[in-house]
Formats: C-alpha cells, structure tokens, sequence
C-alpha cells in the first residue's frame, strides 16, 4: 500500500457496472446529478483491472468518488468465491467510496465490516415506530437537519448493527447507526443503510417533504458529506407570511394593522397583503402610508384581479392577458397614488389555474408565482418526487412555481427539509389566523430555532434569492436560478467566475437577458438551461433578469353593467362576511349562504 495525501473533495461519481446499471445505482446517479454531482459508468471488471496498478488508477480517479453497491459485488461473484483483496485494491485507490444497497445478508454483513475495519457488524430491520435521527454534530453539510428526527420509518427499513464508540454515526434510526462516516487507508468511506433510494421521476401526490427523508434526503445527505461544495446549496434562506385578500384599511376582520406593524416588529418578521387590484381605489391613506413608510416589515403582492370564481382558470389566452394587463394597471395607479410599491408575484385566487395561465404570467413577466395547490386544474396531477423536492416547478410553460403552507403544516422537520432542499418558507393564510396571533408568534419562533440565519422578507425577494450555488470541476462556481429574477451573492473574500443557468422551456420568447438592467450575451445548453457567464467581486451582488417578448394577444373583458355588478356584489359581501361576520361562526354561515345564491355559485 502506497502512502498517498489526506483525501480530497472528490468531483464526480463514477459508478461501476455489469453490462447495465443497476436500477439502485440508477436512482442513486439521478439524485447526483439533482445535486449537481457529475456521474460516470464503466464495467467493474475495467475498474478492477486498471485499480490493480495504484499508480494508474490514482491518477485516473484521483477526484473520483467510487460506489459501492454491494448487490452489484454480489452478483459479480459468488460468496464462495470473493476475494476480500478486492477491496483493499479499491480503497487505495480511490479517496472517497460511498457503499449502499444494503440488503440483510451474510456477504453484505461481511463485506461492510471489512470496509470498516469490524466497527460494523450484521445488518438488520429497523423496529417498526422508530424514527431517524441526523446527529448534532453532523457536520455542516447536512445543515438544519442536525439534532432532529423524522418518520416514523417504514418497518422494511435497514440498519447498522454495532457496539463501537468509536463510530461516526451521521444518522440513525432509534440507536442504529444508518448513515455511517469511516476512513480506511486513508480514504473517506460512506455507508449508507436505510430505505431504497427513491425514483426522482415517480408521480407524487404529497406536497409535504418528510415523507421523502429517509429515501431522499437521507442519500443526498450521504452525497453532501462527500462532495461538500460540489452539491447545490442555498446560500441564504428566506420567509415570507402571505395574507389573502385584505383591503388596506385601518381593520380588516382580525387584522388591526396598527397592531399587527407591532407584532412584527416585536417578533422580527414580515407580512406580505395578497392584494385584489380590483379594491385599488379603497386604500386608506393612513395604512398605506405604514406600508410606504415600513418595506422591511410589509409589502404587497397580486391576489388575481376581479377575484372572481376561477378567473385564472380560463384557457382563453387573449381573456388572461387582458386580466393581467388591468390588474398591472391598477396595481401602478395604486402605487401612484399610495406611493406603496407591489411585487411582481401572483398567488392566485382560492389557488387554482391553468396551464394558461402560466404562460400569460410568463409573458407579461412576472416573476414568479405562489400557491397552494400544485398543478394545473386543466389536466391531471403531472407532479414527480423532482417537482416537490426542488424550489420551484418550472415544468408549466417554463414559468416558477413556488409552494406555500399553512402554519399547521411547518413542524421542526418541514422547516429544516425547506432549508435543506433550497425551498424559501412561504406561509399562505387569511386574516382569521390573527384570532390567535400566538399561532403565528410560535410557527415565528420556530423558524428561528431551527433555522437561525432565516432572512424574512417580502415574497419577491424569497424567491429571487432562492438561487442555488455548487463549485464546478474546474474551480468556477455555478448559480441556478429559479424565478425570472435571481439575485446571485458572492460570499467569497475574493472575486469568482459564475456560470448562472436558468430552465428554459422556449428560447424564442426571450427578448433579451439583463445583469442589472445591462443586456448580456447568453447561451441555451443542452439541457435547455439559459446560461450566462459573468465575474462577481468579493461580497457583489447582481441581479439577472430573463425578459420575454410582448407579444401576447389580448381580449376586451367583461366591460357590461351585469358583469361589473357581478364583482361590485361578490366583493361587498365579500367585505361584510370579512369585517362582520366572520367573528360569528352562524352569521359566517349564513354569509355563505347568500352570496352562493346570489352570484350562482
């Protein structure tokens, strides 16, 4: 064995083979390259051959990861006939190994204790009820997930079996070691145990992320502890509370703005208003001047624009457009008047919209959209595990789409799997929820002590600042944005080469990009992805910017006195069930009631 350096952050994953890749190896190359990890194959006999030279193979494989499945190694030769050798080859070799695929068995028990030296033994089922545990000390790489739990497991779920002190337990179920950390002539090994590996292109119908621990986050995790800075990471998180529908007035239902600036300030977060253009005019002065006066704690986005029954539902381009171009317009005239700047976000009403609708968002750039629901109501649920993993869905005409949850929904382990995933924390409610502000004040406090650093902000600034950063093979680094603005941030204490990519569903609607309002050459790679090349200097931060031609068509609305009657009764009774009714549960009832007759819903 040849005396070599300390092990150093390997760059891609190389994957061996018999002929086919292995369908655990399969899952585990898609959830790299999620991460950002570059991925390799070659037939384990050719890795064996050239591994036999340590001189050659470190060379070759000097910033390579190797995987060991030990499925793949049991198929390749039979218990009678391996070689324990076999290993002792790899490992001095390669300076990272990551072993999964481990099944109850004899030859997995026997090839995991060689690999770590004895430290662990057989491997087994987790007792059903138990639930993971990533360690305090973890590391960070594995982020706001230090110290908490997840599950419960599922009772198929494997596990580490040992009685060493010694060993760096990453994760465990109940007290058995499930993500292990090892080294062994002088390389970093990674055993990971647990479930199977999820199908990142499986359909989903779960928006909560918990339930993707221990068959995504888990391996990602293992992914992290050898590759560090190579994996997609989120440089600053983001939260944002977004109310629905108050008018800005001096009380709203249980909203008392004057109240509420002092709940904020006192427990340092912020508050964004869904705000329905239509009631552009009935602003009162004194509110808006808190909004003007306070943009660190309060702030404005679009709720539609009549907030009319499924009005973004339509699949009539021409009526969506023309909807977005009067709720644009009365959203300036308000600013115009108030002096209260909006954002460039909609959350759309009672969350439902069609795939349309998403193309007219992209086409009178906006930056992004928030919502409650998932997918388009005109065709079936298109969501896979990828979708609900990453910060934003792209798939709907290449425009963002970020998730929100209700209060009830952020436990511990939701908030540090958001953090964990690059996911900002967008919290969607109505003016009820400040019948019991101390829901609010505990969801704050929570946030706070699972993920400190947490900036809250206003919903455009969450999502702009959602980008995701990695350090590429070569040394540059790389950003990924999500929403049609990205904010990128240099934390380096020395000027950095970026390379920042953006999905890109159509490149012939792109009129132009901007880095900070300057027009700038761009490429569409392979993958589809806008890429731009640009220098940040130390501590810089620039703001790019994909701007999509106009040439959307446009339709007249509904303009007739029926029409406009229709909207004047659905927001006044909307208005009276709101600032009256809603403290009594039978007059709310009732309110219900009457507008369903009335406007024939």
């Amino acid at each position: 064995m040849r005396p070599r350096e300390s092990p150093a952050t390997p760059s891609r994953l190389l994957i061996p083979i018999l002929g086919y890749l292995a369908p655990r190896d399969a899952r585990l190359a898609a959830l790299a390259q999620f991460s950002g990890v570059e991925c390799e194959t070659m037939p384990l006999h050719e890795i064996l051959r050239i591994a036999k030279d340590p001189a050659v193979g470190s060379r070759q494989w000097d910033d390579a990861c190797l995987v060991i499945n030990t499925a793949v190694l049991k198929e390749s030769c039979s218990e009678s006939a391996y070689t324990p050798e076999i290993l002792d080859i790899l490992t001095d070799v390669f300076r990272s190994v990551l072993v999964h695929g481990c099944d109850v068995d004899s030859f997995t028990a026997s090839l995991v204790a060689q690999l770590s030296n004895g430290k662990l033994g057989d491997i087994g089922h987790a007792q059903p009820g138990a639930c993971y545990t990533v360690s305090a000390d973890s590391g960070a790489f594995s982020g706001a997930l230090g110290g908490l739990t997840f599950g419960p497991v599922r009772s198929r779920d494997r596990v580490f079996h040992s009685s060493s002190a010694a060993l760096r337990a990453i994760a465990s179920i109940g007290q058995d070691p499930v993500l292990v950390a090892h080294s062994r002539n002088q390389s970093n090994l990674i055993f990971l145990a647990g479930c199977d590996l999820a199908d990142l292109g499986a359909p989903v119908d779960l928006f909560g992320l918990e339930p993707y621990f221990g068959s995504v986050a888990l391996p990602i995790l293992a992914l992290r502890a050898l590759f560090g800075d190579r994996c997609w990471r989120l440089r600053e998180h983001h939260a944002s509370l977004i109310i629905d529908d108050p008018a800005l007035w001096k009380r709203f239902g249980f909203i008392k703005f004057d109240r509420v600036i002092e709940m904020l300030d006192e427990h340092r977060f912020h508050m964004s208003i869904a705000f329905i253009p239509y009631n552009h005019r009935r602003s009162s002065k004194i509110v808006a001047e808190m909004f003007r006066s306070r943009p660190d704690r309060l702030s404005l986005c679009y709720h539609g624009n009549d907030h009319t029954s499924g009005e973004f539902m339509s699949n009539d381009l021409a009526f969506l457009n023309s909807a977005l171009r009067i709720a644009t317009s009365r959203m300036l005239a308000h600013e115009a008047r108030t002096g209260v700047h909006h954002d460039r976000i909609m959350v759309f009403p009672q969350s439902r919209f069609s795939t349309h609708a998403m193309d007219a968002l992209r086409t009178n750039n906006f930056v992004a959209a928030i919502n409650s629901g998932g997918w388009p109501q005109d065709e079936p649920n298109p969501l896979i595990v990828a979708d609900v993993i990453a910060p934003a869905i792209m798939k709907f005409r290449g425009f963002p789409l970020f998730f929100r949850k209700y209060p009830q929904q952020l436990d511990r382990a939701e908030i540090a799997l958001h953090h964990f995933f690059g996911k900002p924390l967008l919290i969607g409610e109505h003016h009820g929820i400040f019948k019991q502000p101390d829901l609010l004040v505990s969801l704050v406090s929570r946030i706070r002590s699972v993920v400190p650093e947490t900036r809250w902000t206003n919903p455009q600034s969450a999502v702009e600042d959602s980008s995701l950063y990695r350090r590429a093979r070569d040394g540059s680094m790389r950003a990924r944005v999500y929403a049609n603005g990205g904010v990128l941030r240099n934390g380096s204490t020395v000027a950095e080469t970026y390379l920042v990519e953006r999905p890109e569903c159509s490149e012939n609607d792109i009129d132009y990009v901007a880095l900070d309002g300057q027009q700038v050459p761009y490429e569409v790679g392979a993958n589809g992805f806008i890429q731009v090349a640009c220098t940040l200097g130390s501590g810089e931060c620039r703001k790019l910017h994909v701007v999509y031609r106009d040439n959307a068509i446009s339709s007249r609305l509904h303009a007739g006195i029926c029409w406009r009657t229709h909207v004047f009764a659905r927001r006044r009774i909307s208005d009276i069930r709101d600032m009256y009714f809603s403290r009594n549960d039978r007059l709310v009832s009732a309110a219900q009631t009457l507008r369903q007759r009335l406007l024939g819903q």
